[in-house]
């Protein structure tokens, strides 16, 4: 979230985890426009899975699982996400569809809050980029 003074925090919530994004020095509308993009795409990407799945036959769909077996990346469990609006930013609240699989969301989510405090973007890293410099 490049959006200037911005902090990341993990935290578990009622039947997920969240993230909290909060600035002190940056703008905090674009922040949260940021932290609504997050969702939106996660929750496109939810989606994307849930058609793999019913499809298993699809080379894209096999492409990906094996990109991410390579990788030694397990995937987050299939969860939706939402976003609430806090001081000064914006929390992402992600819950697993299946309660079965909070820890396994939990570590997950967490596991991105250190990866993003310590400057590095999962996504950009998932592609293979270099990540973006600390701020």
């Amino acid at each position: 979230m490049r959006v200037p003074g911005t902090t990341v925090v993990a935290a578990d919530v009622d039947g997920g985890a969240a993230l909290t994004f909060t600035t002190t020095e940056g703008d905090v509308a674009e922040l949260r426009r940021r932290v609504r993009a997050r969702a939106d795409m996660h929750n496109k990407r939810m989606m994307k899975r849930q058609q793999c799945a019913a499809d298993a036959s699809s080379t894209q769909c096999q492409a990906r699982r094996r990109d991410a077996a390579m990788a030694g990346r397990e995937a987050m469990p299939p969860a939706t996400a939402s976003v609430e609006d806090v001081d000064h930013g914006a929390r992402l609240v992600v819950r697993p569809k299946d309660p079965s699989q909070v820890d396994a969301l939990r570590e997950r989510v967490h596991m991105k809050a250190e990866r993003m405090a310590s400057g590095q973007c999962p996504m950009r890293s998932r592609r293979g980029a270099a990540p973006p410099p600390a701020n």
